[in-house]
């Protein structure tokens, strides 16, 4: 399983390049994003989570998020899409 592990902020400005990484890697082998280290959030982010994980369900792999931070548990709650972060791992 390949892991990310983005640090910074994803947001509109940093989505962009992330994506393109992201989405090439998405695959059969499944993937987790921990999200620990990352500073700030948007929609933009919540979106690249939903695409990353279309991507890589739709080639058979697993899809798994890990160390979700508040603000995009609130953020996914306000635009209706939990299921993007309910069945996150928790911190270790």
């Amino acid at each position: 399983m390949i892991e990310l592990r983005p640090e910074g902020p994803v947001n509109l400005s940093t989505v962009p390049k992330l994506s393109a990484t992201w989405l090439t890697a998405a695959g059969p082998a499944g993937m987790i994003v921990d999200l620990r280290s990352v500073t700030d959030v948007d929609s933009s982010s919540l979106a690249l989570l939903i695409a990353t994980r279309r991507a890589v369900e739709a080639s058979g792999g697993a899809f798994q998020v890990k160390e979700v931070p508040d603000a995009m548990k609130t953020l996914a709650s306000l635009y209706g899409v939990n299921f993007i972060v309910d069945n996150a791992v928790p911190h270790d």
